[in-house]
């Protein structure tokens, strides 16, 4: 804050020409108080050709693009500040906390050390080092530094909503709204605070989802003709961790049709998160009847930088078909690895038949998140599966890439190929968008 207000004064007394620069800079912290991210960025973003070698539209343009998840372009900016001003402490934090908004923790901490070690005394970074904890679950160590930051100032905005969203973060949510009410009134024109107050966080600023796919599989080994799918599904974020979601689905296979009928939600909270979807099927020609997904997941190590959390995961599937039941259910581990960059999951599958025969497999699956809107998914198993009621072991290899096209859309492309034990072999392409509003 004490940054944006001194820019403001150095831009009050700029010579004329430096007009535009001026008016660019102005028009930036304007609308970046107003919490207007995208309009601030464009401002920033042309303050920097108008001059390109001021350190400060770099910072501002870089803490934009971080605050809208652009982690990759914003780092870029930041470091083009810090090289035209290596000394700027502020620059140095910013860094620091771009890098741990995109969950690169140890790179964060080792930043905010290195700040804490030329400037003990500096408020703002005990308190980036509070929130990198805070990120991380470690609530004692977030409060600790929170602490520190207390004693070297009397508690502005920025601390006071960090201790509230670290007792959201705890469930004590009257005390969370203590702390927010302090914090509006030293700022009642703070889009942040507003935000928390009325319980939609910046980015719960777009609760709902409309995902849409469609997908077509090449049959071989059968003389069964190929398959065609299609699947749309609304999703309501609520906040807290709460998501509800229905949707419809439908698939001709084998020469027949059927719609199917999904809905569901999944909760988190703490170290635990759970998920149910249920689906009916009313004309259950290829497709079970009734079937019910469920997963629970708890963390078991938090972890930071190379090994990140350690998750166990316990999945479950119920499919009811005409000719009896079939049931799963596949306990694994998810881990974290290079700041969260990729995810490993392990899965071991067991499954009784609607004859209560058990046959069991595995499964091993990575996603890579490239850059910061490049994800790329592959995946390999030797499990059974199930096609109306007959359980088969299938080995499949699949892989995928799922590109964030903006803030607010996401495309996604899947392939796979299966081959089942005794029956058919199949390539499956999928192509799915989905768009936050």
């Amino acid at each position: 804050m004490k940054k944006i207000l001194f820019v403001f004064a150095v831009l009050a007394f700029s010579p004329p020409a430096a007009a535009d620069y001026t008016l660019q800079m102005q028009q930036g912290l304007g609308a970046r108080a107003a919490g207007d991210f995208p309009a601030a960025e464009a401002a920033f973003d042309a303050a920097t050709r108008a001059a390109p070698g001021d350190a400060q539209a770099w910072h501002m343009l870089g803490l934009m693009r971080g605050f809208q998840g652009k982690y990759d372009s914003a780092l870029a900016a930041l470091d083009r500040a810090e090289q035209i001003a290596p000394d700027d402490l502020d620059i140095a934090v910013s860094i620091a906390r771009v890098t741990a908004f995109a969950g690169r923790y140890d790179v964060a901490e080792r930043r905010i050390e290195a700040v804490l070690a030329r400037e003990p005394e500096l408020a703002e970074a005990w308190v980036l080092k509070g929130r990198i904890a805070g990120y991380q679950n470690q609530f004692d160590a977030a409060k600790s530094a929170y602490d520190k930051a207390a004693s070297l100032l009397t508690p502005d905005v920025d601390l006071l909503v960090a201790y509230g969203d670290l007792a959201r973060a705890q469930n004590d949510e009257t005390t969370a709204r203590s702390y927010y009410l302090r914090a509006v009134a030293l700022d009642p024109n703070s889009a942040d605070v507003k935000d928390r107050l009325s319980g939609r966080e910046r980015e719960n600023a777009n609760p709902w989802t409309l995902s849409v796919s469609g997908g077509k599989s090449w049959l071989s080994r059968t003389p069964a003709p190929d398959w065609t799918a299609a699947e749309a599904t609304l999703d309501r974020d609520f906040g807290d961790g709460l998501h509800l979601f229905g949707g419809l689905s439908y698939a001709r296979r084998f020469s027949t049709d059927d719609i199917t009928l999904r809905g569901g939600g999944r909760a988190a909270g703490g170290r635990m998160a759970a998920s149910l979807e249920l689906g009916y099927t009313p004309d259950d020609a290829v497709l079970p009847e009734f079937q019910a997904f469920t997963t629970l997941t708890a963390r078991l190590i938090d972890g930071s930088g190379p090994a990140g959390p350690s998750l166990v995961v316990l999945d479950g599937q119920f499919r009811k078909y005409a000719g009896g039941n079939v049931k799963t259910l596949s306990p694994g581990l998810d881990q974290y690895i290079a700041d969260g960059r990729f995810t490993l999951s392990l899965r071991w599958t067991n499954t009784w038949d609607t004859t209560n025969r058990y046959i069991s497999g595995w499964s091993v699956g990575g996603l890579w998140q490239a850059i910061d809107r490049i994800g790329l998914r592959l995946g390999y198993g030797n499990a059974p599966e199930a096609e109306r009621g007959v359980v088969a072991d299938t080995k499949t290899l699949s892989g995928g890439v799922i590109l964030g096209v903006t803030d607010r859309v996401t495309w996604r492309i899947d392939l796979s190929r299966e081959n089942r034990q005794g029956g058919y072999r199949r390539f499956e392409a999928v192509s799915g968008l989905a768009v936050k509003f």
